[in-house]
């Protein structure tokens, strides 16, 4: 199984290293979705309101001040975890 995660995460990496921020978005919303991670993003439109976005995806977990710090957290950490290289 472990090696099916790191093939997984490998090929997500491989594939957001290629893309614009969008692309990124979206691809890591998928594979999500297919890997029953947790993307978590409050409503910023509540006044006052400090908040911050989860990602939670093989077995690796990153937060951020908005989506796009959190996939680049999640990016840097999943990197620094397997101890790969852009």
């Amino acid at each position: 199984m472990n090696d099916l995660i790191n093939d997984q995460l490998a090929r997500l990496l491989t594939d957001l290293d290629h893309l614009p921020y969008a692309g990124r978005r979206d691809r890591v919303m998928n594979e999500v979705l297919e890997a029953n991670g947790v993307y978590f993003v409050p409503n910023p439109a509540v006044p006052g309101i400090r908040f911050v976005c989860v990602l939670d995806l093989h077995g690796i977990r990153a937060n951020g001040g908005d989506e796009a710090d959190m996939i680049t957290n999640w990016i840097e950490q999943a990197r620094d975890k397997h101890g790969w290289t852009a």
